[in-house]
């Protein structure tokens, strides 16, 4: 008994400097959970158009794209789960202002069944464990199935617009943002990093 007690004991006082993989358990995404991050990749743009004001156009880029595997390595004292992780992050160009960076979507697999991102457009994050599917037909990308995402955190950063919701397509990603005072943005191009492909 006393052996367990230090040997404990010792793997607390050293997983600091180099870790400890004892009761670490390696969480990996499954198959059905990937493509919330697989729609994007570091030098995309995605250009949308207002339906309102049709002459104007916002553009996101995505500035770089991290993947983490888990290693086995984990403060049993924090957690006891070494998780696969990814991290999309991005600016976007709105009244020909360029944002600051920050990331689009944090992907962090847990012990559910489906891990479900944190997400941010704008100024709004979602955080929540719910989603509505839906499905829209984009000109130029035909029918995209997806989630209609509108239990928003709001940070009122952007006073002109104002997002109530945004749709999420599983092919392309974010492909709809639905403001409150009735203005739609709607993807119409996407640029590839590798491969320019302008679908419009």
């Amino acid at each position: 008994m006393l052996r367990n007690y230090l040997l404990f004991f010792s793997c607390v006082i050293i997983l600091s400097f180099v870790g400890c993989s004892f009761g670490c358990e390696k969480l990996y995404f499954q198959e059905n959970e990937i493509y919330w991050t697989a729609t994007y990749e570091k030098g995309d743009m995605a250009i949308f158009q207002y339906k309102l004001d049709s002459l104007k156009r916002d553009t996101i880029f995505i500035l770089d794209k991290t993947h983490s595997l888990p290693t086995g390595k984990c403060n049993p004292a924090v957690s006891t789960v070494d998780p696969e992780a990814y991290t999309v992050d991005f600016k976007y160009s709105h009244n020909k202002t360029m944002s600051d960076s920050n990331y689009l979507l944090q992907h962090v697999k847990d012990k559910q069944q489906t891990t479900i991102p944190v997400i941010r457009i704008y100024d709004v994050e979602f955080n929540q464990s719910t989603l509505k599917d839906t499905s829209i037909v984009l000109q130029g990308f035909g029918k995209q199935e997806g989630y209609l995402i509108d239990n928003l955190e709001k940070f009122n950063n952007i006073p002109d617009l104002k997002i109530k919701n945004f749709v999420w397509s599983k092919k392309l990603g974010l492909v709809q943002i639905n403001t409150e005072n009735g203005e739609q943005l709607n993807l119409i191009k996407m640029i590839r990093a590798q491969q320019k492909i302008d679908i419009k």
